[in-house]
């Protein structure tokens, strides 16, 4: 009887060791992750005049020329239908250009930021805030009323 019992204990060591072998090699390949910048960083970039990232907002079209305007001539795609359009953003993957997604408060460019990033795209970043943040610091951009250039 012994026997059996040492055995079985041997037997379940194992399979639990394989399955958090398991486990941990299925999240390696998932520790890519967005970073979050704040508007202080973005408005940085934005003065930088560097063309190695590219803005996007992530609200509806009525957010986009709204109250709160919207961030230079960032393209509009919004969250709701980013499941359906994301493949228009690979563009800027290929270009080697960072993403850096917006919203209102920071709350649905987060959620696009994850889900670009569960897409395999990289160099994605999240404007803490929102427009809500930028306008607090720097007003209201200029030329918000443009519509977005891919509409």
């Amino acid at each position: 009887m012994k026997k059996h019992t040492g055995r079985n204990i041997f037997l379940v060591l194992v399979t639990l060791i394989a399955f958090v072998a398991i486990i941990y090699a299925s999240f390696q390949g998932k520790n890519a992750s967005y970073h979050n910048l704040s508007v202080q960083e973005v408005k940085q970039r934005i003065d930088s005049k560097k063309n190695d990232f590219v803005l996007i907002d992530v609200r509806t079209p009525q957010e986009y020329t709204g109250q709160l305007g919207h961030l230079g001539n960032a393209p509009l795609y919004p969250l709701q239908s980013l499941d359906t359009q994301y493949q228009n953003l690979k563009k800027y993957q290929q270009e080697d250009k960072d993403i850096i997604v917006y919203c209102r408060s920071g709350n649905r460019s987060r959620r696009a930021a994850e889900f670009l990033i569960d897409h395999g795209f990289k160099n994605i970043y999240n404007m803490e805030g929102g427009m809500r943040a930028w306008n607090a610091d720097y007003g209201r951009p200029a030329d918000s009323d443009n519509s977005p250039p891919n509409q």
